[in-house]
Order: structure tokens, then sequence, then C-alpha cells
């Protein structure tokens, strides 16, 4: 195994093990939601809504970038709307 393959290991590792904890406070948030708050408390909520939602999206991005450098990506093909993306 490359030196390569073993980084996107540990890396594919990491993200995995960070996944749960992140659903986990993520899930509770969206629960905490649903409860009637008083004040600071709903923002506060929404703060961890939000960062564990960014925290997320981090890891998937780290996964990814560790399987392209270890050339395990494989890229397809799909048709775009562009004028959808204006």
């Amino acid at each position: 195994m490359t030196s390569d393959a073993r980084f996107a290991s540990l890396v594919s590792l990491a993200c995995h093990d960070l996944r749960t904890p992140l659903a986990t406070v993520h899930g509770f948030a969206r629960t905490l939601r649903r409860i009637e708050l008083t004040d600071p408390a709903p923002r506060y909520v929404e703060m961890i809504e939000v960062a564990s939602q960014q925290l997320a999206e981090l890891v998937d991005e780290l996964s990814l970038v560790a399987r392209i450098e270890a050339g395990l990506f494989e890229p397809r093909l799909e048709s775009v709307d562009s004028l959808g993306l204006a």
C-alpha cells in the first residue's frame, strides 16, 4: 500500500468517525427546534445547527479530496441545465 493510499485510508477512517457524532449533534439541534425555547436559546440552537452542518460538509469535502489524491475517485458525466445555473 502506497503512502497516498494509507493517507486516504486514514482520512476516510477519520471522516467516518466524525460523521456519527456530527449527525447526533445536528439531530439533537433539530429536535430542540421543535421545543418552545426562551431567548437566547433558539439562537444558540441555530448556531449549533449551522456549525454542525458546516463541519459535516467539511468532512465530506476532506473525504472527497483524499479519494481524489489516492486515485480512488471515478468522475461521472452528467448533463447540466446551464440556464438553471445562472
